[in-house]
């Protein structure tokens, strides 16, 4: 992955004239590569999980940091912060984001319903 990122980024930099569609064929390819990756990331977390060894979690995620950044990821780490003494206040940084996210969604959902009931009123 670290390839990967370390292409995409010399694509930006120096762009030639085919860098657009070797960078969306780069962004396509580390997507898939952080898509396979992220579920290998959570099961070796789940086993020091397991053991109650929290700190070895959070390690083991931040050197993740650099290549998974999306919702599964944060949630984890959120988890994962939460479950240390102390350490609430950055869980919540992780989990606050995503809870926006969701509150626009069903902001979204309950407009799009109420307009769909009022069409039939």
């Amino acid at each position: 992955m670290k390839e990967l990122l370390n292409k995409i980024n010399n694509e930006r930099k120096f762009p030639t004239p085919t860098s657009e569609s070797e960078l969306k064929v780069l962004l396509v390819q580390y997507e898939h590569a952080v898509e396979s990756y992220v579920p290998v990331l959570i099961h070796q977390a789940k086993i020091l999980w397991e053991r109650g060894d929290y700190p070895a979690v959070e390690r083991l995620f931040k050197k993740s940091a650099e290549y998974c950044n999306n919702d599964v990821w944060k949630e984890n780490v959120g988890h994962t912060l939460f479950m240390q003494d102390g350490k609430w206040k950055e869980a919540i940084m992780f989990y606050e984001p995503l809870m926006k996210e969701s509150e626009d969604q069903v902001n979204q959902l309950i407009i799009s319903l109420l307009s769909e009931l009022i069409s039939f009123a």
